[in-house]
């Protein structure tokens, strides 16, 4: 008896070793934020005009590790996208507000323009946010329209679409 009493009272013991060591306060590791691109005004995807009109947005960068760099480029059609402007954050900043335009061209009519934004953050090897806008340049010249049918006269004269130039 006093053999199962003193197991027990080493069981007891050790369950409460255990207890008492995992209870400690553990540092909860938070994920670093991820950056972010916004546009403000939300530009249509694809924003589609004529040559001449201008898509225009405010884009806000926030990469809270710090930022380096916003890189835009631009591609257009199934070309190789070439670099449209890279803007660069006050020193330590890891806020960036660009405001960004472009104005369609007569020369791009048919064909798609996207823009990339790229965000490079520090400590990171590779772009942590990436966002695009297409751009879609339609002709002045070729618009569609939308026929309205009229019915054919009635034998009596007294449809709809009849015209008499006698009655008028």
């Amino acid at each position: 008896m006093k053999n199962h009493l003193l197991k027990f009272f080493a069981l007891f013991i050790v369950s409460g070793l255990f207890l008492i060591s995992s209870c400690g306060e553990d540092e909860e590791v938070v994920p670093p934020q991820p950056a972010t691109i916004l546009f403000n005004p939300a530009v249509a995807d694809p924003f589609e005009g004529e040559p001449g009109d201008v898509v225009a947005t405010k884009v806000s960068v926030s990469a809270p590790s710090g930022l380096i760099s916003l890189d835009i480029s631009k591609t257009v059609g199934d070309g190789i996208p070439s670099e449209y402007a890279t803007v660069t954050p006050d020193e330590g900043s890891n806020q960036l507000f660009y405001d960004f335009s472009y104005t369609l061209m007569a020369d791009e009519v048919g064909v798609n323009v996207v823009f990339d934004f790229v965000v490079k953050e520090e400590g990171t090897e590779t772009a942590e946010a990436k966002e695009s806008i297409t751009v879609v340049t339609n002709s002045p010249t070729a618009r569609s329209y939308t026929a309205v049918l009229l019915d054919a006269p009635l034998g009596d004269k007294s449809g709809e679409s009849f015209f008499s130039t006698n009655k008028g």
